[in-house]
C-alpha cells in the first residue's frame, strides 16, 4: 500500500513469512520512462512471523503518474516483483513548497507548482515586513518550477535570522499569493 503525505510518497508492505529473503529494491517510474532503483530495504532472512516494512520517497516533481514496484531478492539471487502502485500528481492547484534546506547557509531551493502560466514574483521580507530583495520576476510555464536562492547573489547584506519568502503568480485572470518562513544561519 502507499499514500501521499505532503510531497512524499510513503510505501508500506508486509510479509506473512519469509524464506531466504535478502531484501527489497524499491523501483520508481515517471512519465512512462524505464524503471529506476531508488532504494533498498533489507529483508529478515527466514522468519515464520509477519514482518512490516516502510519506505519514504520524495519523488521528482512531475505532472502526471508516478509508479512504484518492489523487486524482492532472495539470498540465492532469485527475484520476484510486486504489483505496481500508481500515484497521480496532476497539478490542479497552487502550492508553494517549504524551501530546502531550511535552515540554510548560503543557498536554498524554493519550489512551487502552478496550474497556470504567468508572471512569477518571489520576494524576501524580514519578520517586520520590511522588503529585503526580489529573487524572481519572470514569466514561468504551468507545472512545477524551482529557483535557487543564494545570499551571495543578492546585493543586500543579509544577516542570520528568520525571513519570509512570498510568491505571487498572476496571468491577468487568476492570481495566487502565498508566503512561508525560512531561516538563515551564518
Amino acid at each position: 500500500t502507499g499514500k501521499i503525505i505532503g510531497s512524499n510518497v510513503v510505501l508500506n508492505w508486509n510479509t506473512a513469512t519469509e524464506i531466504n529473503n535478502y531484501g527489497f529494491e524499491v523501483e520508481r517510474q515517471t512519465n512512462n520512462t524505464g524503471w529506476n532503483n531508488i532504494g533498498f530495504v533489507f529483508g529478515n532472512g527466514t522468519s515464520n512471523s509477519p514482518k512490516y516494512y516502510t519506505f519514504t520517497d520524495n519523488p521528482p516533481k512531475v505532472n502526471g503518474d508516478i509508479k512504484y514496484r518492489l523487486k524482492q531478492i532472495d539470498n540465492d539471487g532469485q527475484t520476484a516483483y510486486s504489483n505496481i502502485l500508481t500515484f497521480n500528481f496532476s497539478i490542479t492547484s497552487f502550492e508553494l513548497y517549504q524551501n530546502y534546506p531550511n535552515p540554510f547557509n548560503p543557498g536554498t531551493t524554493i519550489s512551487w507548482h502552478s496550474p497556470i502560466e504567468g508572471n512569477v514574483k518571489i520576494k524576501i521580507f524580514d519578520l517586520l515586513g520590511n522588503f529585503i530583495c526580489e529573487i524572481l520576476d519572470d514569466y514561468k510555464s504551468a507545472g512545477i518550477n524551482q529557483i535557487e536562492f543564494n545570499i551571495f547573489s543578492s546585493d543586500k547584506n543579509i544577516s542570520s535570522g528568520i525571513y519570509i519568502y512570498q510568491i505571487e503568480i498572476s496571468n491577468g485572470i487568476t492570481s495566487f499569493l502565498q508566503s512561508k518562513k525560512m531561516t538563515l544561519l551564518k
